[in-house]
Parts: C-alpha cells; structure tokens; sequence
C-alpha cells in the first residue's frame, strides 16, 4: 500500500525488563483514503505495518484536522504513529514478500 514515512530521531531509552539502554525510533505513516478504500482497510492500534524490512506496531491513528477537505466533513488522508516492536520482534525480515503466516491477514487465509 502506498504511503509516505517520516521517522523521528533515534533515542536510547532504559528498558526496565532487560536493565538495558535500547533504541527507540518511532514513525508516522500518511496513509491517503482512497488508497484505504481501494484495499478496504482502516488501520488499528496494534497492526503490523513492515516498512525498510522491520515490523512496525501501530500505537495510535490519528486523523489531523488539517486533512478534512476545506469546510466538509471528508478527510484525505490520517496518520499512523508506529514504531518497531518489542526487541525479540526486531529482527529485519528476509524476504518481505514471505512474511510470517500469523502476520498476514484473515482475509487474505480465507480468500485461499
């Protein structure tokens, strides 16, 4: 799905469960909504969306007032904010294409 990524600058932050510093980066995905409705999708806290091949978690959609077209109620596009998932998850995938059976889509499961 097309979309455009800004990421925010990298910070180490203590992890109390491991007692150690790890990176942190977090990312906000534009999302236009005709590209939504042509895959028949809206985004939720805690999808998966891979991009640069790591799995990133969605931790909040939000919908800025500056995208509703002039004085309707239609919105153009909403903002994903992301980041990647816990350190076990972080690992870069191999093949994009190939992702984990849990990761695709029960849509996708029953359409086969």
């Amino acid at each position: 799905m097309p979309m455009v990524v800004r990421s925010n600058k990298q910070k180490w932050v203590f992890d109390s469960g491991t007692k150690v510093l790890v990176p942190k980066r977090t990312n906000q995905v534009t999302l236009a909504h005709n590209h939504l409705q042509e895959f028949d999708y809206f985004p939720r806290k805690g999808d998966l969306v891979v991009y640069a091949g790591y799995r990133n978690i969605v931790l909040e959609v939000e919908i800025p007032l500056e995208s509703y077209w002039q004085q309707t109620n239609v919105w153009m596009g909403l903002i994903c904010h992301t980041e990647i998932a816990i350190e076990g998850d972080a690992k870069p995938l191999v093949d994009v294409a190939k992702i984990a059976g849990l990761e695709t889509s029960t849509q996708a499961l029953t359409a086969e």
